[in-house]
């Protein structure tokens, strides 16, 4: 379990999910990994396509960052939603990377923590959501 506001926790999947998506290749894959890492609940979505280029990994959680070199046929957004990713990650005292092999595969990473009292109840691969607003895990 991990305690997050479940409609920012919405947010943040759907803007990653929806960027891998819109940013992969055609007919490619998109990835989902949710592990126990320390303490943390950790969050891999992984698209295959161009990726991107290592110089530019810091710069796509910036405020209004659009990446030039990517070539898509999607319309572009205006460069807010990593960075309100990361600011909801942070908000909740976690933690958001990126990593890529330019041409091949792109990854976010994310971590937030989870409930110490309910550490054990996560399996490898497992990941629940409780709500600080729901009276139900």
């Amino acid at each position: 379990y991990v305690n997050a506001d479940e409609e920012l926790l919405k947010i943040v999947l759907v803007n990653i999910l929806s960027n891998a998506v819109k940013y992969g290749e055609e007919n490619g894959k998109v990835e989902v990994v949710v592990t126990d890492r320390d303490g943390f609940c950790r969050v891999s979505i992984t698209n295959t396509g161009i990726g991107v280029p290592k110089e530019e990994l810091l710069k796509i959680f910036g405020k209004f960052t659009r990446l030039d070199f990517q070539e898509s046929q999607c319309s572009r957004g205006a460069g807010l939603g990593l960075y309100n990713t990361q600011c909801i990650i942070e908000h909740h005292g976690g933690k958001i990377w990126a990593e890529s092999e330019y041409g091949k595969w792109f990854r976010i990473n994310f971590e937030i923590p989870l409930l110490l009292k309910d550490v054990q109840k996560i399996q490898s691969g497992d990941c629940l959501v409780e709500t600080q607003n729901s009276s139900t895990p």
